[in-house]
């Protein structure tokens, strides 16, 4: 039962790790989103 345990733990510990990678590249594509956006704006306004 130890090892099954084990490896429900694991599992568990996986995929809790997936989402918070998952979370962090959300965020990082949001971040760029908001950097070409504002980029966007200056060329605009620029040109």
């Amino acid at each position: 039962m130890r090892v099954a345990w084990g490896i429900i733990e694991g599992s568990i510990q996986l995929k809790l790790h997936a989402k918070i990678m998952e979370a962090e590249r959300i965020n990082a594509i949001s971040a760029l989103l908001n950097d070409l956006t504002s980029r966007e704006a200056e060329l605009r306004r620029y040109l």
